[in-house]
């Protein structure tokens, strides 16, 4: 789904995955031999239309002049949505960003609005056409918005914290044939495909992930904080007012909140509910492991001294 630039892509799953991968992600045409090189985005369904979605060591150091998406796949989830809210403020009150946030109609068309006015951006119009300054997108429909953000003259920047899905899932009232494993759907592009999610589409999300997403944790909110200060500032810290420290705090009390109330429903929670959530949502969970490592190995991309 989501390559862009120049990706190594290797693995080792099942037989079906290269024809998957061939319709999740487009080879450019005339390199039909390198599957693992030139990856593009499908866009609007044209063949040979490409999103250029900038690589994780590409991305810090462009973060602060760069179009973001904050994806919050849980969107609808009251702590997610709270954790959501504090990130706006703070792109606004520290960063000077406008953010905008998706919005699906009635009608099935998406739009973009604005928390800073009341005008939406629809995307049947590219968002380059409609402004011109970075901006920031929270968004659970990842989809929409990277297609309608970033095209080949302006690369993009993809930004998540990857809540436990467990926590997520003990609240969820029905379990259709497309809503489980709803991390993995998302990042392998296929949300709407009627069947389970399977290890070739785990494959897929995990090297999208890997490759393309700077990620925050919540089981650590001061680490994530100073990584996004270090992409998000390019002058390292100047616009550290008093609203922009209120910002930050509150952040830094709604991300520890939801690890909280995560941590707590976990304990209380029915063991047959939790043992059926594992099984049921297990490439999600295997996900979410690997995004904590996944953390852990970005900090060398942000411990060197210029960046």
């Amino acid at each position: 789904m989501l390559f862009g630039g120049l990706s190594r892509f290797t693995s080792n799953a099942d037989i079906d995955y290269d024809r998957r991968i061939q319709t999740t992600v487009l080879k450019n045409n005339d390199r039909e031999d390198k599957l693992d090189e030139d990856m593009g985005y499908q866009l609007g369904g044209a063949q040979n239309s490409y999103v250029n979605i900038m690589n994780v060591e590409e991305s810090i150091p462009n973060a602060s002049s760069s179009h973001v998406i904050f994806w919050e796949p849980f969107y609808g989830h009251q702590s997610a949505s709270n954790l959501m809210g504090n990130s706006m403020n703070m792109m606004t009150e520290c960063f000077n960003r406008e953010n905008f946030k998706t919005k699906l109609k009635k009608n099935g068309r998406y739009e973009i609005q604005s928390t800073l006015s009341t005008r939406p951006l629809y995307l049947s119009r590219k968002i380059s056409d409609q402004v011109q300054a970075p901006i920031t997108v929270f968004t659970p429909n990842l989809k929409p918005a990277a297609q309608e953000l970033f095209d080949e003259s302006h690369c993009g920047v993809f930004v998540s914290i990857i809540h436990n899905p467990i926590d997520i899932y003990q609240q969820q009232e029905e379990v259709t044939t497309t809503s489980d494993n709803l991390l993995v759907r998302y990042l392998a592009g296929i949300e709407n495909v009627e069947r389970r999610v399977n290890s070739a589409d785990f494959d897929v999300a995990r090297q999208v992930l890997r490759s393309k997403f700077i990620l925050g944790s919540c089981e650590d909110p001061v680490e994530s904080l100073k990584r996004f200060v270090r992409m998000m500032d390019a002058t390292s810290g100047s616009g550290l007012n008093e609203q922009c420290s209120t910002a930050r705090q509150q952040w830094n009390a709604a991300c520890r909140k939801m690890k909280e109330v995560g941590e707590q429903n976990r304990s209380q929670g029915n063991s047959d509910i939790l043992s059926y959530i594992q099984a049921e949502h297990e490439f999600d969970i295997l996900l979410y492991e690997d995004s904590k490592a996944q953390f852990l190995e970005q900090k060398r991309l942000f411990d060197r001294d210029v960046i």
